[in-house]
């Protein structure tokens, strides 16, 4: 029985540096429904196709729109259900709340609110985000999940997520660590949510601190960029491949949350966040256009925060 773990370690493992919480009180393990919050977007889909046939009947797909949600619910099947829930009205989320297990947000761009409500009702929570400014919301609500015997997971996507996973594995092997460097590499043609690329396009147009042994500094993205040596993308049998062989690729400074978070959680004295695409030419074109733009400026609509 969990009564609370604290959001300020988001998607690491238990260590020394990251210890569990202490228990406060008794409170009954649930078996109630799995709520998906954008749970018809891309990885609202993607998850609901591995948690319903495990969990058969439990799973129900939320957002703003009923019916793409019925759609969807229908398509996955295994009992899945459908639900409508608006951000503007969480008050009405109530009795989907009441017998909620867990809450997972998969859209990306919720609010501390649904943490909130899911708190009260004593739901556990999880959330995809990157947003630094959510994961710091939700992290301030750690003494109500405590009450309500909630627990809160952040960081449970790719990054962050499979990265702070990364990072802390590298860490365990070493004696010690001065810096970690995480470098996400995304190809254009990969399959990305529109909510995915609406975040990833707006944060280009922000500011944000980066901690250092010496102190934060406040950057902008893609106004700096590093060199990696990556070894060989390419399938064993396609021409050109030699074994052993890295290919050098060019990250921009990027406002992944695992920067803050790690420092934290691992005890670095410092991390830091590159971002690379494919092809190349596309990350140059957009680090001259976070150049040129104003801070607090759009270089794409904001996708809608709720599905």
């Amino acid at each position: 029985m969990t009564a609370a773990t604290s959001p300020a370690t988001p998607g690491l493992p238990r260590s020394p540096a990251n210890p569990a919480p202490p228990t406060q009180g008794e409170h009954p393990p649930r078996s109630g429904s799995i709520i998906l919050v954008g749970g018809y977007g891309q990885v609202g889909q993607e998850v609901a196709g591995v948690l319903a046939p495990r969990y058969p009947g439990r799973v129900v797909l939320a957002g703003r729109t009923l019916a793409t949600a019925r759609a969807a619910a229908a398509t996955i099947g295994h009992g899945t259900r459908a639900a409508q829930l608006d951000a503007d009205n969480l008050h009405q989320a109530d009795a989907l709340l009441s017998d909620a297990a867990l809450v997972l947000a998969c859209a990306g761009h919720t609010r501390p609110a649904l943490a909130e409500a899911s708190f009260r009702a004593g739901a556990h929570y999880a959330d995809v985000t990157a947003d630094s400014t959510l994961i710091a919301g939700i992290e301030a609500l750690d003494p109500l999940a405590r009450r309500h015997g909630a627990t809160a997971v952040l960081s449970v996507g790719l990054a962050p997520g499979l990265t702070n996973l990364l990072a802390a594995a590298a860490a365990a092997g070493l004696d010690s660590v001065h810096r970690v460097d995480l470098l996400v590499r995304l190809g254009i043609g990969d399959t990305h949510g529109p909510a995915a690329l609406g975040w990833t396009l707006d944060a280009l147009n922000g500011e944000f601190d980066v901690p250092e042994p010496s102190g934060s500094r406040r950057v902008r993205p893609f106004t700096e960029r590093r060199r990696f040596l990556l070894p060989d993308a390419l399938p064993a049998a396609a021409p050109g491949y030699r074994p052993g062989r890295h290919r050098p690729v060019v990250g921009h400074l990027f406002d992944f949350p695992e920067q803050r978070t790690l420092p934290r959680t691992l005890g670095v004295p410092a991390a830091v966040s590159w971002l690379a695409l494919d092809p190349p030419l596309v990350g140059t074109a957009l680090a001259v256009a976070a150049d040129q733009a104003s801070p607090g400026c759009s270089l794409t609509p904001a996708p809608d925060a709720w599905p």
